[in-house]
């Protein structure tokens, strides 16, 4: 009658062993063994541009801007730091509440006619950190627009990032890569760019510098990927 209980005890030994050696391996915070590359610190920041806030719904992670958003420096909404800067020069509109709700609405300003100079007004979003982003864009109106023009910089560094001189006719839209999509097409087949940053600091510069035409920006999103 002892060999069993012996038995047990054995086996009882054995597993409370075996539970704690593999409680002792080196797990870090993001729940990867000890010397595995951690992932980035997820951002999807999303906007889209009209004139009032319940014109449409919003999906997730978007949030809504109207030209009163100015920067401040603080989250304004959806836990994002953003705003317009110089903002007595933008406008907005509620355009078609039956397009997607990131073509629903725009924020728009018109074009100065002069070199760029780092005091037109731009659209911030602060990022949580430098790294590799992903940029997606609508640029267009329910209505034709002519000579659009809109620039994205790392703080006020040129990063090569401009859909310029560019028409669109009613429901039509750019995307990043200023392809030319329409109202129905552009949710599906719209294309951001990659782009690297070295400051937490993205400015939209929306506005032509060769005519004094508007430049329509209806939505605007920022993916961190690395």
């Amino acid at each position: 009658m002892k060999r069993p209980l012996v038995l047990l005890v054995c086996l009882i030994a054995i597993l409370l062993c075996g539970h704690f050696s593999a409680a002792q391996v080196p797990i870090n915070v993001a729940g990867l063994k000890s010397g595995a590359t951690p992932t980035p610190t997820p951002f999807d920041a999303c906007f889209n541009f009209r004139s009032s806030s319940g014109f449409v719904t919003d999906i997730s992670p978007c949030v809504y801007v109207l030209k009163t958003d100015t920067y401040t420096g603080s989250p304004i909404r959806g836990g994002f730091t953003f705003g317009w800067v110089i903002e007595n020069t933008v406008f907005d509109v509620d355009r078609n509440n039956a397009n997607d709700p990131r073509l629903a609405g725009i924020n728009y300003v018109a074009g100065t006619a002069t070199a760029w100079n780092s005091n037109d007004t731009y659209f911030r979003v602060d990022l949580p950190a430098t790294g590799t982003y992903v940029v997606h864009l609508a640029m267009g109106d329910s209505f034709g627009q002519s000579n659009m023009n809109a620039e994205i910089r790392d703080t006020t560094t040129d990063l090569s990032f401009a859909v310029s001189a560019a028409s669109t006719s009613g429901n039509h839209y750019l995307d990043a890569t200023g392809a030319d999509l329409t109202n129905a097409t552009w949710p599906g087949s719209e294309i951001g760019v990659s782009k690297s940053f070295g400051t937490t600091q993205l400015r939209l510069y929306p506005g032509s510098h060769s005519t004094s035409d508007v430049t329509t920006i209806a939505h605007l999103r920022i993916v961190r990927i690395s």
